[in-house]
């Protein structure tokens, strides 16, 4: 009884139903808007040339893991090099520990950010100011 009492009462809001998600009801008529559309009109208006525009400052920002690849990789061997005469002494290989790791990897994050940050805002002031870059 209880369950039928609780059914009574407002009709659910459009997206509130877990299988429809998006809430049809919410949706514009088919052929209005849509990825089609927007593909469309964005071919109308630009070319070819038009899906690409924004394209080489993202290829820049591919670049932050590499460098932070290879500070890394440098700090390390830095590290290595500084300790190797006292490993050298008791006839061992110096060692990199979780700790130094953690450092090493840390600063060379910082190190990449640091050459990205102007690039990521630029890119990020050309896409808010609606500004095009190709």
């Amino acid at each position: 009884m209880q369950a039928a009492q609780r059914s009574k009462g407002p009709a659910p809001s459009p997206g509130a139903d877990p299988a429809d998600p998006a809430g049809a009801a919410a949706q514009p008529p088919r052929g209005e808007s849509g990825a089609w559309r927007t593909t469309v009109r964005l071919y109308q208006d630009r070319g070819l040339a038009g899906f690409y525009q924004g394209l080489r400052p993202s290829l820049v920002m591919v670049v932050n893991p590499t460098i932070q690849y290879v500070l890394y990789e440098w700090l390390v061997a830095r590290l290595r090099a500084l300790r190797r005469p006292a490993a050298a002494a008791v006839g061992r290989k110096p060692r990199i520990g979780a700790a130094d790791v953690f450092v090493l990897s840390s600063l060379a994050k910082v190190g990449a950010t640091l050459c990205t940050y102007p690039m990521l805002v630029v890119k990020s002031r050309l896409q808010v100011g609606g500004m095009t870059a190709a």
